[in-house]
């Protein structure tokens, strides 16, 4: 009997001990926050800080889980990050908090990628080829790298021609496109000058090809160089 009570006793006692081993692996367990929140708290973030109504997809450079030291729930707060971005990367400056202290202050890149229906070619271009209906289409890509230099009109397009030679399927960025040449180098032009209400006019030789806009140099019938703004085809307005 008294072995029985004694084993008993020790029974008890290890169990206790392993109770207590337990309750001090809890206290100074670590919190381990999933991938999947952290990259939820920096994406959703990059979604209301871009442009309102804009077209982006946004993925994040961040892997694996995030382990904090000590024991407590902890928050994620995205906030501005004062690192530099570029158009398809925004810096985010990610708060891992516990009550009001930052435990941890992670940077990590938001990678946005926008889309819009811009104008691209439908067959290939040649140099100097109008933009014309027939020439492009109309389709969703991607133009994070081309922000604001994108046609998504046909009527922007009006008056304009592929600078250079240009593949069926490019996006038209309008770094590769001009104003279609109105006014050839050495062709008889108009030449327009006026004040107010009165325009007089003469007639002259172009020294230089010119779009819709271009000033240019002209040559009136006295042979005197004069610049002029090319209003229409053949015709130039003297520049004062």
């Amino acid at each position: 009997m008294r072995s029985t009570l004694t084993n008993l006793i020790e029974l008890v006692l290890f169990l206790g001990t392993l109770w207590v081993l337990a309750m001090v692996a809890v206290a100074h367990a670590d919190v381990v926050v999933p991938e999947r929140e952290v990259v939820a708290a920096v994406r959703d973030y990059a979604l209301r800080t871009v442009e309102g109504g804009a077209d982006v997809e946004v993925s994040c450079r961040w892997r694996g889980d995030l382990t904090v030291e000590g024991v407590g729930p902890v928050t994620l707060r995205a906030c501005p990050s004062k690192a530099e971005g570029s158009a398809g990367g925004l810096p985010v400056s990610l708060e891992v908090r516990r009550g009001s202290k930052v435990m941890r202050n992670l940077l990590i890149t938001a990678e946005v990628a926008y889309y819009d229906t811009v104008a691209v070619a439908a067959r290939p271009l040649r140099h100097g080829e109008a933009l014309t209906p027939d020439a492009v289409r109309f389709e969703r890509r991607e133009v994070t790298q081309m922000l604001e230099r994108t046609f998504s009109r046909p009527e922007d397009l009006d008056g304009l021609q592929a600078r250079t030679a240009l593949p069926a399927g490019r996006v038209l960025d309008r770094r590769l496109t001009e104003g279609m040449t109105l006014i050839r180098r050495g062709e008889a032009v108009t030449i327009l000058a006026g004040m107010g209400t009165v325009t007089i006019s003469t007639s002259g030789r172009a020294l230089s090809d010119g779009a819709a806009g271009d000033c240019i140099f002209v040559e009136n019938g006295e042979r005197q160089k004069i610049q002029g703004k090319v209003i229409k085809a053949g015709t130039v307005r003297v520049v004062f």
